[in-house]
């Protein structure tokens, strides 16, 4: 008998080589198959050939037990990565080896003169458990980079720091400390506008040219006849000094320093400027960080700032781990202020839905050919929670 478990799915069947799905994952899914294979007539392997059903690569930890007659023995839990869905793109594992006599029992392994008698096989489980998986993995927005600086990027750096030719003034502009926290109606600046009410922060000196040739949007600035250009001062009110001081440095150097600190806003700025490189590097640092709480956040992030990589991302990984985030903060927020997140959201649901519904499904022992799967074959578990996940989107 062989037994796979998975937090989502258990799946049986009563012969020792054999092909299987089991599900992974609320919308993942794996294929396996089972064979024991019995080497020079003295030993036996039984090897585990695990493909994915999905487009992506899925990394799994397994352990695995085998048991027969007197024989006992269990691997350690292991990590594989398992294939996106290639034609002949699979893993295999040697999960389990011995001797014939320990599995089989004295008398039916080889006879003499190394010839191999005749075997019937007793009562072998093989049992396959999974443990995790790894939910939200690297996104690769961007080929592998060689770490270090190189002179240029280090001179440059260097210009920044000592304001080497200068000709222009960034001055950060923002709410006073007071005002930021709250401060009583009846002050003084009360009636003042938000913009009249900012005081100045941090002061920047840099190169004009600089930034004109990283950014369409600073050339256009520094035009004839724009204000920008004339008092040689650009003033910035929608981002903090730190990350200020980071979204400068990488226009001089186009190397981020403290990226993971500020993505949220050097993302927005990206945004803003049209500094593309700069755009995607934040949206490969707010996917590396995503998880249940998270990813509902940069889906919402990625829409508001047209960060189409992050939104692809997100939302991928979102659906695929639907039932985890949706008792999340960040996920309520995307109910009731983005329609059109969760519309996509909804339709991307139903979509899987679908594809399980008509994927061929192994259950306690029983095939079942697409023809004859409906929506209504999908785990009741899963069926259930998935049905209320939907009246909460529609409440919503």
């Amino acid at each position: 008998m062989v037994e796979i478990r998975s937090p989502f799915q258990s799946v049986v069947i009563s012969h020792t080589s054999g092909e299987f799905v089991c599900r992974v994952a609320p919308f993942k899914t794996v294929r396996f198959k089972l064979v024991l294979k019995i080497r020079r007539e003295t030993s036996l392997t039984f090897e585990l050939y695990m493909e994915s059903l999905e487009d992506e690569d899925l990394r799994l930890r397994l352990a695995c037990a085998v048991r027969s007659n007197n024989f006992n023995r269990t691997k350690r839990p292991f990590d594989v990565t398992v294939p996106g869905k290639v034609e002949g793109n699979t893993q295999h594992e040697s999960i389990m080896w011995g001797q014939i006599s320990d599995v089989f029992g004295e008398g039916q392994a080889g006879g003499g003169g190394g010839q191999q008698q005749n075997i019937s096989l007793p009562d072998v489980k093989v049992s396959v458990n999974i443990f995790t998986t790894v939910k939200y993995p690297r996104p690769k927005f961007l080929e592998e980079e060689e770490d270090g600086e190189t002179s240029l990027s280090t001179d440059m750096e260097a210009a920044f720091n000592n304001e080497v030719g200068a000709n222009l003034t960034i001055i950060c502009m923002g709410l006073p400390a007071e005002e930021a926290e709250g401060g009583d109606e009846g002050d003084e600046g009360a009636g003042q506008t938000a913009m009249e009410q900012q005081v100045e922060r941090a002061r920047f000196r840099v190169q004009q040219g600089v930034l004109a040739a990283r950014s369409e949007v600073f050339a256009a600035m520094f035009s004839r006849g724009f204000r920008e250009q004339e008092e040689a001062t650009v003033t910035i009110g929608d981002m903090s000094p730190e990350a200020l001081r980071e979204f400068l440095r990488f226009m001089y150097t186009d190397k981020p320093r403290q990226l993971g600190e500020h993505a949220e806003e050097l993302l927005a700025a990206a945004d803003k400027y049209n500094v593309a490189r700069l755009k995607l590097l934040c949206e490969q640092a707010l996917c590396e960080e995503l998880s249940d709480d998270r990813v509902s956040k940069v889906a919402i992030l990625a829409e508001t700032y047209n960060a189409e990589r992050a939104r692809e991302f997100a939302l991928v990984h979102l659906v695929d781990n639907f039932p985890d985030v949706l008792d999340k903060e960040s996920w309520k927020e995307l109910a009731s202020g983005h329609g059109d997140l969760l519309a996509e959201v909804h339709r991307r649901l139903a979509g899987k839905m679908e594809q399980m519904a008509k994927r061929q499904v192994v259950r306690e022992g029983t095939t079942r050919r697409n023809d004859d799967i409906t929506i209504e074959a999908l785990d009741e578990s899963l069926q259930e929670e998935l049905e209320d996940n939907f009246m909460v989107m529609a409440d919503g």
